[in-house]
């Protein structure tokens, strides 16, 4: 009987049984992949050996070394650096769809603040002017999109104070 803890190692032709840390790693590795929480580069190269095995990893120890020899702190860097602002896009979006507002607008909002490291009540208001509301609406609308957009633009300023953006703070 083999178990799921046992591997095939091919150019062997040998099982081998995983010790406690890797069947831990295989299954964070797996949960990963399936919650698609992300975690960087090298987790998007384990999901790449995931799809083509149909759902299982199959890769040789063979590729997998020559995988990591062929990476570098560049290519690590590159890749971590289009995985970060392919996330930061997908959570506007949310917040965009979530408000009925475009992803553009929303975009173009938040890269004048953090330009300017100045948050502009003015340029709220023309944001969120084509929902057509009356003020009352409105007011509630701008609210509840600034207790969204409110923590978003706090880790975007990595520790830098926007000014005026505090009156939003919950």
């Amino acid at each position: 009987m083999i178990s799921r803890y046992m591997v095939l190692i091919a150019s062997e032709q040998k099982l081998m049984i995983m010790r406690p840390y890797q069947v831990y790693q295989v299954k964070q590795i797996v949960n990963c992949i399936h919650g698609n929480c992300g975690n960087g580069y090298i987790m998007s190269l384990i999901a790449k050996f995931a799809n083509q095995g149909g759902g299982k990893i199959k890769v040789s120890r063979d590729q997998l070394v020559a995988l990591i020899r062929g990476v570098t702190d560049h290519s690590i860097r590159d890749g971590y650096s289009r995985f970060k602002r392919e996330k930061q896009a997908q959570e506007l979006a949310a917040i965009a769809a979530e408000h009925s507002l475009t992803t553009a607008a929303l975009q173009a909002f938040v890269v004048g603040i953090l330009e300017r490291m100045i948050f502009d009540g003015e340029q709220l208001g023309d944001l969120m002017a084509p929902l057509d509301l009356g003020w009352k609406d409105r007011t509630h609308a701008e609210l509840a999109l600034m207790a969204d957009l409110h923590p978003l633009l706090t880790k975007r300023a990595q520790g830098r104070e926007i000014s005026g953006l505090s009156a939003y703070e919950q």
